[in-house]
């Protein structure tokens, strides 16, 4: 009996010996869960700090539960401002009513997707916000995304009315040859309402007899990557509503991006062109509409930075639109100065040039080395320009903490800096072709130059140089140099007026023949 009970033991020690192996093995193994789930939230608490992104956690009840320092960023409120009142309460007024209908869906479970309302900044500026948002019904939470669009709503807004000013009918397709986009002059020329082209195919505006071979045609053209344009063909059919005939011109512009493609084309009735005055012949009401982009991406004010004077200024010639110049706040608090010439005149260089203005900002948010900006700009402004267009630019990064200006300059005309004498102290030439010509150019590391009190750095256009006398000689560098250092003790904007009242003063019946732009910089 005794050896029984011996075993008996023996058997219920070894189950319970097997039992604590088991507890052991199963807490270690929620320690490892629990340990790769501390590291998992630690992460996602990283990417949510860390993303360049809005990020949010807001309730049913209208008020943020938490926010992500993006927020601050954008809108300058401190984050316990944020949480603190209801949301609805930085929403412009126009756009309240959207917005909590919006919330309205999202508290019953429908997610929002691509809702755009306006949101005021604590400086009492409004920015545009484009949404993404899940709900939590359980919970009563919405998970939710937004993304600054303003730079892109003021471009598409502009876009739009240029389009409306443009003298010619404009017709924009995807891909497929579905009409995206009309200006009023189509609607004037073919007889449709813009609501009956929208989604369309484009041959609607072809005969029928030709219908087929133009399909293919657009096809052949719209497939390949590397056609950047047709130019103007002349005397192309073209069917209005009513089933009339006329001949027409018609320029082709195809833009290739990574996701899609769209044709640009720009249709002209050739037999009313005929009957036009030449002015308009010559494309006189382009060139104003160029013009009018031009003016209004230009800067209407410098930055104010202490120790600092700056100024710029574009004085246009008759209609020409291809200087450019900007001031560009920059994420490690340098500020980036751009001045630059696109290749010729009119629509196409003027639209470039807001391209151009566009990418160098979008780029600016992201990189803080100008080789990497100038780089990236360079890549995608290739893929958008016709063969034979290019942007000479010089951009530089003022940092008034250092008292440093660093650059590079891409085929513009030289900048100087001159000291307080008057002195040339650097002169900031070219070191790389221009932007647009080789879409895999390398640029080089920025160069820098030393700021002092009494220094004057200039940047100009080859307008200033080229200018033309009477005798055909032209204004040159030195005659430029020689009036900056007459004037150089006055304020920049006032050195800038004095350089082109002296261009002007110089040029063949007092009227500059291309545009004259300068950046002056003042180290007080």
């Amino acid at each position: 009996m005794r050896d029984e009970h011996h075993t008996a033991l023996a058997e219920e020690f070894g189950a319970l010996r097997r039992r604590i192996e088991e507890l052991q093995a199963q807490t270690a193994e929620q320690e490892r869960a629990l340990k790769s789930l501390r590291q998992n939230q630690g992460e996602l608490e990283r990417l949510f700090l860390l993303s360049l992104e809005m990020l949010c956690i807001a309730g049913t009840d209208g008020y943020f539960k938490r926010v992500n320092p993006a927020f601050e960023r954008t809108l300058g409120y401190r984050l316990d401002e944020l949480v603190s009142r209801p949301f609805i309460e930085f929403v412009h007024l126009d756009d309240r009513e959207a917005t909590l209908v919006e919330l309205r869906k999202l508290s019953e479970g429908i997610a929002t997707v691509r809702f755009t309302n306006r949101y005021c900044r604590k400086d009492g500026v409004y920015r545009w916000l484009q949404w993404m948002a899940l709900p939590q019904e359980q919970d009563g939470l919405i998970y939710a995304s937004a993304s600054d669009i303003t730079e892109q709503k003021r471009a598409e807004d502009w876009f739009r009315a240029v389009l409306e000013l443009a003298p010619d009918a404009i017709v924009i397709t995807d891909s497929t040859g579905k009409i995206m986009l009309v200006n009023a002059q189509t609607e004037n020329l073919f007889g449709y309402r813009r609501e009956e082209l929208l989604g369309q195919s484009v041959e609607i505006l072809v005969p029928e007899r030709l219908r087929q071979g133009h399909a293919a045609q657009r096809g052949r053209y719209t497939a390949d990557p590397r056609v950047k344009g047709m130019g103007s063909r002349p005397d192309l059919p073209a069917r209005r509503r009513d089933g009339s005939e006329f001949h027409a011109e018609i320029s082709l512009s195809p833009i290739h991006t990574e996701d899609h493609t769209v044709v640009l084309s720009v249709i002209r009735d050739v037999t009313e062109r005929r009957r036009v005055e030449k002015a308009l012949r010559d494309n006189e009401a382009q060139l104003l509409a160029a013009r009018k982009i031009q003016q209004f991406f230009l800067p209407h004010s410098a930055p104010v930075i202490p120790g600092f004077d700056l100024a710029g200024a574009s004085y246009a010639a008759e209609f020409t639109a291809g200087d450019h110049f900007d001031y560009i706040p920059m994420a490690d608090g340098t500020l980036g100065i751009v001045i630059g010439d696109v290749s010729g005149h009119g629509f196409g260089p003027a639209l470039l040039m807001v391209a151009l203005r566009n990418h160098l900002r979008a780029l600016a948010d992201h990189h803080d080395r100008l080789d990497e900006i100038l780089s990236d700009a360079n890549r995608l402004l290739s893929g958008e320009m016709e063969d034979g267009h290019f942007i000479t630019l010089l951009m530089g990064q003022l940092d008034p903490r250092e008292w440093t200006f660093r650059y590079i300059n891409a085929g513009h005309p030289s900048g100087y800096l001159l000291d307080a004498s008057g002195r040339e102290k650097a002169c900031l030439e070219s070191g790389v072709v221009p932007l647009g010509i080789l879409p895999e150019t390398r640029f080089p590391a920025a160069q820098s130059v030393a700021l002092e009190p009494g220094d004057l750095l200039l940047l100009v256009t080859d307008g200033v140089l080229e200018a033309q006398g009477a005798d055909g000689t032209q204004f040159a560098e030195e005659r430029m140099l020689e009036t900056v250092r007459v004037h150089r003790r006055r304020p920049a904007a006032e050195i800038i007026e004095a350089l082109y009242r002296a261009v002007l003063d110089f040029s063949q019946h007092g009227k500059i023949v291309d545009d004259v732009t300068a950046v002056i910089v003042k180290a007080l």
